[in-house]
């Protein structure tokens, strides 16, 4: 027998050939694992979650942090809004390349791409919410005060409906744009 014609099953060597030829076999197996969508979407679900709660923490510190410097309220949201959104975004895309795509080599250029991504995400969730807003003015009216109820739950429906769309967006712009498999290794 050819030893350059080897099955998998078939063994030659020693041992520590053995176990490096085991070891590869894991190696190749998990990295396949690994690039499957469906895990990659719930990788990508949970930076987004952790990503929500440190945006929180953010505006929470930075609101009180900044009342000293800006006195008018709405401008010291806007301006915590900002920061969060500024550091989130970048907590969110080192998560998402090392943890949900495993880019080894997402640079500046990707970092942009994935800024692009998520202003065009955001601006999808409000003009969807808006819509999502509008539609249900539209079928209920907002006259009697028992609608006036359902709007206002419809409205939270109008908000998580829209983010659950442009999940799907920032997913796979991320993983087709950002973050393409053929760049990672």
């Amino acid at each position: 027998m050819n030893p350059t014609d080897r099955s998998p099953l078939t063994y030659t060597g020693t041992p520590l050939t053995l176990s490096k030829t085991i070891a590869r076999s894991q190696s190749d197996s998990r990295l396949k694992s690994h690039n499957n969508v469906t895990g990659q979407m719930g990788r990508f679900m949970g930076v987004g979650f952790f990503s929500l709660a440190l945006s929180l923490v953010i505006v929470s510190v930075c609101k009180n942090w900044l009342a000293p410097i800006i006195p008018e309220v709405h401008e010291r949201i806007s301006a915590a809004d900002a920061i969060a959104y500024a550091i989130t975004t970048t907590t969110a895309f080192l998560m998402n390349s090392r943890i949900t795509f495993r880019d080894r080599h997402a640079d500046f250029k990707a970092y942009i791409r994935y800024g692009i991504v998520s202003l065009i995400g955001f601006a999808f969730t409000v003009a969807l919410n808006l819509a999502f807003d509008h539609i249900i003015a539209l079928l209920y009216g907002k006259t009697d005060r028992w609608v006036v109820d359902v709007f206002k739950t419809a409205d939270k429906f109008a908000y998580l409906s829209a983010v659950g769309c442009v999940f799907f967006w920032n997913f796979f712009m991320s993983r087709c744009w950002v973050f393409p498999e053929k760049q990672r290794s």
